[in-house]
Parts: C-alpha cells; structure tokens; sequence
C-alpha cells in the first residue's frame, strides 16, 4: 500500500497541469529532527516545525482542496498502518543482532554490514512516517511559500 501511495504522488506531482496558479493545494511533508523529548531513543523523529514551509517536502498538487485532504488522510492512514508501528521492535531486534555480531567471532563482516544496511533503511522508513503523519495541504497562494 506504501508503494502504491508513492507511485501515484509520484505521478501526480509529474503532472504539472494538476495544480492550476491561483487555484492549487500542495500536499507538504514537514523535514523530521530527532525528537528533542527523546535524544537518546533512537528512531524517535518529530516534525521540524520551525522550518519554512518553502522548505517543506512537496508529496504532490491537488487541484481542490478536498482532493489533497483526501491525499492526506490516505498518506497518514498508510504511516500509522500496524506493521509500521512494529518498526520500533524490529529496530530494536537489529541492534541486538549488531551487538551479537560485534561480540562474535563467527559472525562476518558481512553480516554486519548487512545488518547496518537494514537498520538505516528501517531508521528512513521511520522519518518518513513521521513526515506523512504530520502532512499539510497548502494553498499555492500562502504566503508562507515564498
């Protein structure tokens, strides 16, 4: 379903004419920091909302507001999904097997590096969700863009 969601913002934001001047909405993904309520969890994110919305990720354009707000609810429906909120133990698995790995003499190199490539996209995957669950729509006349 993620995958799905991803190919049709992809198309939609490859469709320049979606969005008419004046008349469009973007669908925005704020950037994510590292949750300051939480510095030492990692894979804890929080939406940066300090930062200016022309710096935002544009997920697509809608040309109706309604049409983004479905967008919306289908992006941060995908992000709270339940295999998506198991990300946290299976970060927490991978960590394991890294200080197994590291405390092994029979386990190679690669592995390791396996495990590491595993953990970075799990620690992606997991911004990401952060960043759709807190998705705006923004009219393409908000000041706030420029």
């Amino acid at each position: 379903m993620k995958l799905l969601l991803i190919l049709v913002f992809g198309i939609l934001a490859a469709a320049p004419g979606l969005a008419l001047a004046g008349s469009g909405w973007y669908l925005l993904a704020p950037p994510v920091v590292r949750d300051p309520a939480m510095p030492t969890q990692e894979g804890a994110f929080a939406p940066d909302w300090a930062r200016p919305l022309r710096l935002w990720e544009q997920l697509s354009s809608f040309d109706s507001a309604k049409r983004c707000e479905e967008a919306r609810t289908q992006a941060r429906e995908i992000a709270h999904e339940p295999r998506h909120m198991n990300d946290r133990d299976r970060l927490d698995q991978l960590n394991a097997d890294l200080r197994k790995s590291r405390d092994s003499d029979l386990v190679s190199e690669a592995i390791g590096a396996t495990l590491n490539a595993s953990k970075r996209v799990l620690l992606e995957d997991l911004k990401r969700d952060e960043s759709w669950r807190n998705a705006l729509c923004i009219s393409v006349d908000d000041p706030r863009l420029k």
